[in-house]
């Protein structure tokens, strides 16, 4: 995830479903990097070990510098929750990968309503006049 100011026009918004957001000492840099972001849509898995706390420090930042944002974890699911590697033509690995235990993988709610909330994001800031 990443948001620099001066965004040319056609990045004005931004969409972040993996990024993650430094703990304590790195958070000065991420404050700057984000002073004049584009408005940002996150979504995370809390079973993802790897961005663990990563939406809760992410709207703390958006909030205290005042940029639109809606950023939620979903408790049910892990990293790539939103990938549906369902069908024949998943390669073997990433189908194996969706099966493993510790959420990883395609979670059909979660993503139901991740991509609801995207395109609801998208229509506020996108739509002729926002």
């Amino acid at each position: 995830m990443a948001a620099t100011s001066n965004y040319s026009p056609a990045f004005a918004k931004m969409r972040a479903f993996l990024g993650k957001v430094g703990r304590m000492k790195f958070l000065k840099p991420i404050y700057k990097a984000l002073a004049d972001a584009c408005p940002i849509v996150g979504s995370y898995g809390a079973r993802d070990r790897s961005l663990r706390g990563t939406a809760a420090r992410l709207h703390e930042i958006l909030a205290s510098l005042g940029i639109d944002h809606d950023v939620k974890e979903y408790p049910d699911c892990g990293h790539s929750f939103l990938n549906d590697h369902r069908d024949e033509k998943t390669p073997v690995l990433f189908a194996l990968m969706g099966r493993m235990p510790g959420g990883v993988g395609y979670h059909e709610p979660s993503a139901q309503d991740a991509r609801a909330r995207i395109e609801a994001f998208f229509d506020r800031h996108l739509r002729a006049g926002a």
